[in-house]
């Protein structure tokens, strides 16, 4: 099923451990990703992955701000791990075990 609208009020129109997976790709400004991945948080199932597009680890691109968010979130949420990272891919999933 595909939605569209903004990405804040789709995602909170779900029910919280709703979705298999979800993946990002909306600005890419820091503080939308922020909110992104806060409400991704909720709303994706254990074990389900978070993913998306943009990773930039150049402080001076225009879209680094995916990357900065995403390292902060993986700090702050300490049960997730990076499990995919290609080129500008990247993907997040819950380690359950923690």
């Amino acid at each position: 099923e595909i939605h569209i609208e903004t990405s804040q009020s789709a995602l909170e129109a779900f029910e919280d451990n709703y979705l298999d997976w979800a993946y990002v790709d909306s600005t890419h400004d820091y503080e939308q990703t922020k909110i992104e991945l806060a409400l991704l948080n909720r709303k994706v199932k254990p074990r389900g992955i978070i993913a998306g597009d943009d990773w930039r680890e150049n402080p001076k691109h225009i879209h680094h701000g995916v990357y900065r968010a995403v390292q902060e979130f993986l700090i702050e949420e300490p049960s997730y791990r990076l499990v995919f990272q290609e080129q500008d891919q990247w993907a997040l999933s819950q380690d359950t075990n923690k």
